[in-house]
């Protein structure tokens, strides 16, 4: 006759990170910039030869909630002074995803939210347009990937405000 309940106790365990340390890891861009040391764990071949900026006012940032956190706006002092109308704001080599699996795992980018007519995303290395979101991309053992972000305001009608939303990496293993 076969049992009709069972309770089998097996070990797991569940560690919680910030996103920078996690098993797909999303890095802001350092205060310095992409580091150019192979050895640097947050190494990305270099694209191109231009100096790129660092991200001193810590536009892209992992809060203490351990997420990454995006102020558009911010500069000195830490002060979030706000983007104008009418206008064009590129971040080039904003954030890196890196996969830290032993298997393959493509990943997207996507913007949503009250952002998506304003924010746009592409592959730092890609030359087509800006989207709203990057379409997957394969993510093995290579460094990873960067993505840089645009918002453009040329179209903004309406009452200035704080618009809101968020900026997802959805990771999915094939």
């Amino acid at each position: 006759m076969a049992y009709n309940n069972a309770v089998v106790n097996n070990v797991a365990s569940l560690k919680v990170v910030n996103t920078d340390e996690a098993l797909l890891k999303i890095v802001p861009k350092p205060a310095n910039g992409w580091p150019q040391d192979k050895n640097d764990p947050l190494y990305f071949p270099k694209t191109n030869n231009a100096p790129i900026p660092g991200n001193k006012d810590e536009t892209l940032f992992v809060d203490t909630d351990g997420t990454m956190h995006i102020v558009f706006g911010k500069g000195k002092g830490g002060k979030d002074f706000g983007l104008q109308p009418n206008s064009v704001y590129i971040w080039e080599f904003a954030f890196g995803v890196i996969n830290n699996s032993k298997e393959d795992v493509w990943a997207s980018v996507v913007v949503e939210d009250s952002l998506r007519p304003y924010v746009f995303l592409k592959q730092a290395k890609d030359n087509r347009d800006w989207k709203h979101e990057t379409g997957y991309l394969r993510l093995n053992n290579e460094p990873g990937r960067l993505f840089s972000i645009k918002v453009d305001l040329t179209d903004f009608q309406g009452d200035l405000k704080e618009l809101t939303g968020s900026i997802k990496v959805l990771g999915e293993a094939r």
